[in-house]
């Protein structure tokens, strides 16, 4: 395994970074806000019914160091 940081996201998903450092090494990721825990990563998917972007400030209040999203907020 390797080291993951936010450049390799950006780059494999074309992303646009809005805030932040592209230096930053990933740790654990994780979907639900419910249970982020400090410096988790948040994956904002989008469902059929919910979009996990609009849970950000959940994430960020939770301690999520790093956030993924399909739109921007």
């Amino acid at each position: 395994m390797y080291d993951l940081y936010v450049r390799d996201v950006l780059k494999i998903c074309s992303g646009n970074l809005i805030s932040g450092s592209e230096n930053v090494k990933l740790g654990r990721f994780c979907t639900d806000t419910r249970i982020i825990k400090p410096g988790d990563v948040y994956v904002g998917l989008m469902g059929d019914k919910v979009n996990g972007s609009d849970y950000y400030q959940d994430a960020i209040d939770n301690g999520a160091s790093v956030w993924i999203l399909n739109k921007v907020v």
